[in-house]
């Protein structure tokens, strides 16, 4: 059996519009309705989204000009129980000429800073109680 694997994209403009996009057999694909997506599919938009705009926050702050981010991110479904992402890949392309160093600063940071993929981490503490039909518990 085939590993499950998502694979979205996010890209930003200097005017800070996003665009979401599925990536399929290597084209992408715009998502015009994001209710259309699973719940994994949009973990990995959240990711890519969520990245890019990091990379945008780290650029403003480093008062370096604005331009286009394009973030694209796989993930991988783990093979055994229970059902999760195993692995994510984020892939960034930034079309504005910046030395290596300064490009490498601006991923670094961006990791930093993204809350998505930062939730990710296994440290987490996730809650879940059922409803009360008189509300939360």
């Amino acid at each position: 059996m085939a590993t499950k694997t998502w694979r979205m994209a996010a890209d930003i403009d200097p005017n800070a519009a996003v665009a979401v996009s599925f990536i399929l057999d290597g084209s992408r694909q715009p998502v015009d309705n994001i209710g259309t997506l699973a719940a994994a599919e949009i973990l990995v938009a959240s990711i890519a989204v969520c990245f890019a705009s990091s990379c945008q926050i780290t650029m403003d702050a480093r008062s370096l000009p604005r331009a286009s981010i394009s973030v694209d991110v796989l993930a991988i479904k783990a093979p055994d129980r229970p059902n999760r992402v195993a692995s994510v890949t984020i892939h960034v392309e930034i079309s504005a000429d910046l030395e290596l160093r300064t490009y490498d600063r601006i991923l670094r940071d961006a990791k930093r800073i993204c809350t998505v993929s930062n939730s990710l981490s296994p440290d987490i503490v996730i809650d879940v109680s059922r409803a009360h039909a008189d509300g939360p518990a």
